[in-house]
């Protein structure tokens, strides 16, 4: 009835065969088991039943769809029928790597190329070194790994008009329509945080990992942290630190996560875990794969299963083992060949290729390995002798050798089982309900394709790095010609014999095969093979800001994942026409006009985007009166985008840049957004040397306690810093560019701190020091509101405003009154002598011939005065 088809025949046969006495029922379990191989399109084993049921129980029957009827006449009828089983799917939807669940996904729609929209840099932080040396000959790795391909890992989900994407460090979320950050994550990770989720310590783009994520409804997994194995031998970049992260997809904030090391050794072993690949989210479940090892000799491959609630684990599997091809001699670093595992969902069962030897099916709901087989390994790069004798000689197919896009999916679909495992010469599929092998596929005589790329109906898609075919799997035997199965071949040639050309993820639609290469995107007909387009168009190439990458084809949309940016591609009249329907359809909403606004912003026609702009304002009660909610949000940060984009471009004019900022003041509904607005047109009146503006902008903020209470967090910055603390910072950039910017506000802030005068009003004091920190009389209005705090007995408050104070530049005298201060207020409160002794002590190593201003009384009465601090 839930359609899990594999898992019923599975069910049927275990009946079938280990409970012979089901009298009365077997006829009927029969049935059930036929209908279910015929659902998933294994005639043979659906005849088998069929044959078995008419022998020996030709004259049982059973009610069938609410009647009674006999079985083995009905089932005959019911095998006659086409099992309907699907094979494309259309929409603008792609909510996880490689399409859906079961890898399957075919969408039935693909447009023309169009042009490119937007990119998304991927943005990378210097590697850790102990020297600059060091760090120059790491950066000169990675760039090298990335030009061979070894870093194009990126896998995009899109759904509802919104991308998700992650380098291994970063998950970033924006509009498919213009490459802004979703709403809610601008708001959670404001400022120069871009709207990503960070994890600091990982490296970027590890070399030989696919990095994916996976969309439910409210949520997006994702795999992060994983291990570059390359640097792990150079830095401290490549350390396993690996995770599975759940955030809320409407905000980006982190539900749980779930560190792999967290999960502990299991009992006996020495094993180090990793968790790899791309998470699958099914019901109230998230199976993601795992390797581990110890050390250098063994990697093996196992399935975990986490509740999508928590992160809790429910159970883990082993798979398989085998041995590593990586030797503490290896200075070739091409031989390091990941190995990661794929795993896939269909029917209640999990299905895993190992890429050790094994690809097994496993039960959803308890991990039981339901069948296993094993596949031939082609082992010559994994010999130790081959690498003894090859010691310190380049590898001669190292550049032919599996990138990240060729970690092949498990791909499930009518009933069969369709992978081609990295290492492997073979393409194998399975029946999914037994684990039969129905087809062994040599690739070698296919350019050694090690890629596959899918499988539409009896036609399945293979690449290698210089050719892409297309074969009918149904048509080969054992002793078949090539020329009898292969539909169709396409070489790119370019350079030399051995040069990868093609350079991603190849992508497969109803009629069409996409191939990234080199030098451009080239269409394919699946039919023929014949070249249909290509991008860039007449012969030309890649221009400087764009290359090749992963790819998805979606019905208005295509993606292009590289190492260094994320690119969308659209018919810009295509989308235009369709954001007009959208607008007619809904002529009250300001979301179409929002959505509108973004993609003229990214085609260039940024008057036309101020216009829709201003269109959803009034429908959102207009500028002073607008409603608040969701869509004045996406207001609001649509148009403080647009001026960051526009400042960082430093093209328009600045009427354009002042127009977009105007609109995200008005928008602005918080703290935190009325914080970015003031940030970036600070930044927008520094680039115009505009001092004074800039001045004026961070003071705002200052004089402000909520604004100067909200956290800005820089983006490669692990820890948020405040608003009043990064506005003073900038203030003192400021001043050391043109002191004579800030004698205006210095003597305002002399006249408040001499009209609070004798008063001694601690709040007072303290507000004017917060409010003008870069100030002269700051560290005075501190030390007097210390002063006033201790006089009416709040030593407590008095520590805090001299700990405070303490952090300040300070003149020798002003640091000794304050470390004075602070050991007279800590011996007033209990249980804080040893503090007191140190502050004391810090001012004897200060100035030791200095003497205690003030008597300071100790604990038992004696007083202090008069002395040195070295007394």
């Amino acid at each position: 009835l839930n359609g899990e088809f594999a898992a019923a025949a599975w069910m049927g046969e275990r009946l079938l065969a280990w409970h012979p006495n089901l009298d009365g029922d077997r006829p009927l379990v029969l049935y059930r088991t036929a209908i279910a191989y015929h659902l998933l399109g294994n005639t043979d084993f659906a005849r088998a039943k069929a044959t078995e049921l008419r022998e020996m129980f030709g004259q049982a029957t059973a009610v069938i769809r609410g009647k009674p009827e006999n079985l083995a006449q009905v089932l005959e009828a019911d095998l006659a029928s086409a099992a309907g089983v699907a094979v494309s799917q259309s929409g603008d939807s792609w909510p996880m790597s490689f399409g859906n669940a079961a890898r399957d996904r075919v969408p039935s729609s693909s447009g023309t190329i169009g042009a490119r929209l937007f990119s998304v840099p991927i943005v990378r932080a210097a590697p850790r070194a102990s020297n600059s040396a060091s760090r120059r000959d790491l950066e000169q790795m990675d760039r090298r790994s990335r030009a061979d391909g070894y870093s194009t890992g990126i896998l995009p989900a899109i759904d509802n008009g919104e991308m998700f994407f992650q380098d291994n460090a970063r998950l970033y979320a924006v509009s498919i329509d213009s490459g802004l950050p979703l709403p809610g994550w601008a708001e959670t990770y404001s400022g120069d945080r871009g709207g990503s989720y960070a994890l600091p310590s990982a490296w970027v783009t590890p070399r030989g990992a696919q990095m994916a994520v996976c969309l439910t409804d409210d949520s997006v997994l994702a795999v992060m942290g994983q291990s570059d194995r390359m640097m792990q031998l150079y830095t401290q970049g490549g350390l396993r630190d690996s995770r599975v992260v759940c955030l809320d997809r409407r905000t980006g904030r982190e539900r749980w996560s779930v560190l792999a090391r967290s999960l502990g050794q299991r009992a006996g072993e020495n094993k180090l875990l990793d968790f790899v690949g791309t998470p699958i989210a099914v019901g109230n479940r998230v199976y993601v794969a795992a390797e581990s090892g110890a050390g250098m000799q063994f990697e093996q491959s196992e399935v975990l299963c986490l509740d999508a609630a928590s992160g809790r684990l429910l159970w883990r599997t082993y798979v398989a083992s085998a041995s590593t091809n990586v030797q503490q001699w290896d200075i070739d670093i091409t031989s390091i060949n990941d190995t990661t595992p794929q795993i896939s969902y269909s029917e209640g069962r999990v299905y895993v290729c190992t890429n050790l030897g094994a690809t097994a099916a496993l039960d959803g709901y308890d991990g039981t390995i339901v069948w296993l087989n094993l596949y031939p390994r082609d082992l010559s790069e994994l010999s130790r002798l081959n690498q003894l004798r090859n010691f310190g000689r380049i590898d001669p197919e190292a550049n032919l050798r599996g990138r990240p896009w060729s970690h092949n999916p498990v791909i499930i679909t009518a009933g069969r089982v369709f992978t081609l495992p990295r290492g492997a010469e073979n393409l194998l599929i399975y029946d999914a309900a037994t684990g039969e092998e129905v087809r062994r596929i040599p690739t070698r005589p296919f350019d050694k394709a090690d890629t596959l790329v899918g499988v539409v109906g009896e036609r399945a898609v293979i690449a290698g790095p210089r050719k892409i075919t297309c074969l009918d799997w149904t048509r080969h035997t054992a002793d078949s010609p090539i020329d009898a199965y292969r539909v169709w071949s396409k070489d790119f040639q370019k350079g030399g014999a051995d040069d990868v050309t093609i350079r991603g993820r190849a992508f497969v639609t109803a009629d069409s095969v996409f191939v990234p290469l080199q030098w451009q995107i080239s269409r394919l007909s699946l039919k023929s093979g014949i070249a249909i387009s290509s991008y860039p168009a007449n012969q030309q190439e890649w221009g400087d800001d764009e290359g090749p990458g992963n790819l998805i084809v979606t019905q208005d949309h295509m993606v292009v994942a590289g190492d260094e940016r994320v690119a969308v591609y659209t018919d810009l009249s295509l989308a235009k026409a369709k954001l007009d329907r959208e607008v007619a359809a809904d002529p009250n909403s300001p979301a179409p006009r929002l959505r509108y606004a973004e993609v003229m912003f990214v085609a260039g026609r940024y008057d036309d985007a101020a216009t829709k702009l201003d269109e959803a304002m009034q429908l959102l009660g207009g500028r002073g009166a607008l409603q608040p909610g969701p869509a004045r949000d996406r207001l609001f940060n649509s148009s403080l985008n647009f001026a960051r984009k526009l400042i960082d471009g430093k093209s328009p004019s600045g009427a354009t840049i002042n127009g977009f900022l105007d609109r995200a003041r008005s928008a602005a509904a918080t703290p935190a957004q009325q914080v970015s607005e003031q940030i970036t047109r600070a930044k927008w009146a520094r680039l115009q040397r505009d001092d004074a503006t800039e001045l004026k902008l961070f003071q705002q903020i200052l004089a402000d306690p909520m604004l100067r209470a909200e956290t800005v967090t820089q983006q490669d910055s692990a820890a948020s810093v405040s608003a009043g603390y990064f506005a003073q910072r900038a203030i003192a950039q400021l001043i050391a560019r043109n002191p004579k910017v800030y004698e205006p506000v210095e003597q305002q802030a002399q006249g408040e701190f001499d009209a609070i005068g004798n008063s001694g009003d601690p709040e007072r004091l303290l507000n004017l020091a917060q409010t003008y920190p870069n100030s002269r009389v700051a560290s005075r209005a501190l030390q007097a509101a210390a002063d006033a705090y201790e006089a009416g007995g709040n030593f407590r408050q008095a520590a805090t405003v001299l700990r405070l104070l303490l952090t300040r530049p300070l003149e020798t005298p002003a640091r000794l009154m304050c470390l004075e201060s602070l050991a007279r207020n800590y011996l007033k409160l209990p249980n804080r002598l040893d503090v007191a002794a140190a502050r004391l002590a810090q001012a004897a190593l200060l100035a030791p011939e200095a003497k205690i201003s003030r008597g300071i009384v100790l604990p038992d009465g004696k007083v202090l005065d008069g002395v040195t601090f070295t007394a």
